[in-house]
């Protein structure tokens, strides 16, 4: 759907008047794209590892998996997947956003990359 330059020029008006810069405005679009991007990232580790730990459990006499193996549909993010051990594992992806994410079988969470020897 195509919003008129009428409609836009008017938000853009009241905005102004109403002393929210067009600035304000795009700023705080930026800031909510980036957090709904980030939520995703996070709720798709969340369930990759909760999609792994059920495999391990599972399959117990399975070492490795790939992302592939679990079925994951990562959605806009893509997952990696590095694994020790059935008890030891990271999952890593990069939001929308630019920012990275990681989740470990341990039950960490946290910003940044999976670290081997860290991590799992």
């Amino acid at each position: 759907m195509r919003i008129p330059q009428v409609l836009v020029i008017a938000v853009l008006g009241v905005g102004v008047l109403g002393g929210c810069s067009s600035v304000d405005v795009a700023t705080a679009l930026t800031t909510r794209d980036t957090v709904a991007a980030d939520a995703e990232a996070k709720a798709a580790l969340m369930n990759a590892t909760v999609t792994a730990t059920a495999y391990f459990i599972s399959t117990p006499d399975a070492q490795t998996v790939t992302v592939d193996e679990l079925g994951l549909q990562p959605g806009r993010s893509d997952i990696s997947l590095h694994v020790s051990s059935p008890e030891d594992f990271c999952f890593d992806t990069t939001s929308a956003s630019g920012s990275v994410f990681k989740a470990t079988g341990a039950g960490g969470a946290g910003e940044g990359a999976c670290v081997a020897g860290v991590d799992y």
